[in-house]
């Protein structure tokens, strides 16, 4: 298996701004595609980030590959992402939605990766 086809964390990078988009898979070389894919299309849903690409051109922008694992799971890989989002959230493209304390939430992003931990620990994954 090439290892950019492994589950890991992977960044879009704008090199105009310096914002990124952080994301987490089980296949980082196919997801980056699927970005890539998307924003050529001008149908990407991150608004923000699709109106960057629009503007500045695909030449700007980087897709990187952050961390890849073969023995990664969706737990790890969720709260790699979530610390990459919480250090770099005033020059992210990712947002939380719905929440007036965005910041406060973010800052105190372990405890949404301890809630998630408990409610996957309840399911039964094989």
């Amino acid at each position: 298996m090439a290892p950019r086809q492994l589950p890991g964390i992977y960044m879009i990078l704008c090199l105009k701004n310096n914002k990124r988009y952080y994301g987490e898979t089980t296949n980082v070389s196919a997801r980056l595609s699927k970005h890539k894919s998307k924003l050529r299309r001008n149908i990407h849903e991150v608004s923000e980030l699709q109106r960057d690409w629009n503007i500045y051109g695909e030449s700007f922008f980087e897709f990187i590959t952050l961390y890849i694992s073969s023995v990664c799971n969706k737990i790890q890989r969720v709260a790699l992402e979530v610390e990459y989002i919480a250090r770099h959230y005033d020059i992210c493209y990712n947002k939380i939605l719905n929440s007036s304390r965005k910041k406060t939430i973010l800052f105190r992003g372990i405890n949404i990766v301890k809630k998630l931990n408990n409610k996957l620990a309840d399911l039964e994954v094989y």
